[in-house]
């Protein structure tokens, strides 16, 4: 999946604007708006195949988690340490300087093919940073993936065997690099792949022959890789994963049937889901709810759970009576917390409930299954 440098950078600068606010405000209200543009980054980066910058921005996600536990604390008085609020600061910039490093490395190289091969720039699509279809192998034994190498062309994926002691062109960034750790020191092999995910931002960097025992694993993946497989691995199981990630398919979107009689509250729900890479459809006639599964065909319902002359309850309970929607998920909208209401709406054909006003950035609005 790809993604603009423009989106990127409104991403980056939404951030920093949340944590410019937080660190004038203070309090934990302003802390928690800005957890939670981090959180939504993190999948960002995450879901557009950004691996480099997906880790950065995991690492900091943590962190602030951790300070979340900390302010909320009554001892704490609902306010950072200053030296945490420093190291909290040093890590955000760190992680700005490190998009926008990677913004303008591969914009310059979008520039540089657009000249070359387009001059009057007229017939140029918009650019994407979307990693080309390129793996690197990086080893010292490449009689070893021959074999390898061989499937992979039969895909149209291009491949480059470089020798452990190369340096590798920062731009355009390889979709996939493997490091072979055979007959290598593990502190060697660690240290290659921690620079090679401070050189590449959107590769992901996969282990291979990397030792089965615990502490091989915790250092390859504390390095930066995204995955490793031990000594022994058979080349089909690494076939696949370079397959998948290199597929010329996107996945397609999650589509979502939104039935609210209310206009306004429909609208913003829909640029919610949009926000979040969602296709959806809005309907304000419960009665249309039948015609709109079979020619929208979403993956879930969000259903009012009060509208004019029928609840939703009603609703998926028609809804039910039709073979080809009896799995499709609906999860009922409504500003009652009657619990045993919702017992009741789950127990006659519902699959969860949200209670309304609810906040994007609430893990039972991200699709997370709640226990």
């Amino acid at each position: 999946m790809s993604c603009t440098p423009e989106d990127l950078n409104k991403r980056c600068q939404e951030l920093a604007a949340k944590w410019q606010a937080c660190t004038q405000q203070g309090g934990l209200d302003s802390f928690v708006e800005f957890a939670v543009s981090v959180s939504s980054l993190t999948e960002f980066l995450e879901s557009h195949g950004l691996s480099g910058l997906h880790q950065s921005a995991h690492s900091l996600e943590q962190k602030v988690l951790s300070l979340m536990d900390q302010l909320m604390d009554p001892s704490a008085g609902g306010a950072l340490p200053a030296n945490a609020s420093q190291l909290l600061d040093a890590q955000v910039q760190e992680f700005g300087t490190r998009v926008l490093a990677f913004i303008r490395g591969h914009s310059s190289h979008l520039a540089e093919r657009r000249h070359v091969h387009d001059p009057t720039h007229d017939a140029t699509p918009v650019a994407t940073l979307v990693p080309p279809k390129k793996i690197v192998f990086v080893t010292d034994t490449p009689a070893a993936w021959k074999d390898l190498v061989a499937q992979v062309g039969f895909f149209h994926v291009q491949v480059e065997l470089v020798g452990t002691a190369q340096v590798l062109p920062a731009v355009p960034e390889p979709a996939m690099v493997l490091v072979d750790a055979a007959n290598r020191p593990l502190a060697a092999f660690v240290a290659q792949v921690q620079t090679l995910r401070g050189q590449f931002s959107a590769s992901h960097i996969v282990g291979l022959n990397v030792g089965i025992d615990f502490e091989s694993q915790q250092r390859a993946l504390g390095a930066g890789c995204d995955a490793c497989f031990a000594t022994g691995a058979q080349h089909a199981a690494i076939m696949a994963r370079i397959v998948k990630l290199c597929s010329n398919e996107d996945e397609a979107p999650y589509k979502v049937l939104v039935v609210e009689d209310s206009k306004t509250a429909g609208a913003l729900i829909r640029r919610t889901l949009s926000e979040a890479g969602m296709e959806s459809l809005a309907i304000t006639r419960p009665q249309d709810v039948l015609t709109a599964l079979a020619s929208f065909q979403p993956d879930l319902v969000l259903m009012d759970m009060y509208m004019p002359g029928c609840t939703g309850v009603e609703v998926t309970r028609v809804i039910r009576q039709h073979a080809e929607f009896l799995s499709t998920p609906v999860v009922y909208l409504s500003g009652d917390s009657n619990v045993a209401l919702q017992v009741d709406a789950l127990r006659l054909g519902g699959d969860h409930f949200l209670t309304k006003p609810f906040q994007p950035g609430d893990p039972q609005c991200r699709g997370q299954k709640q226990d």
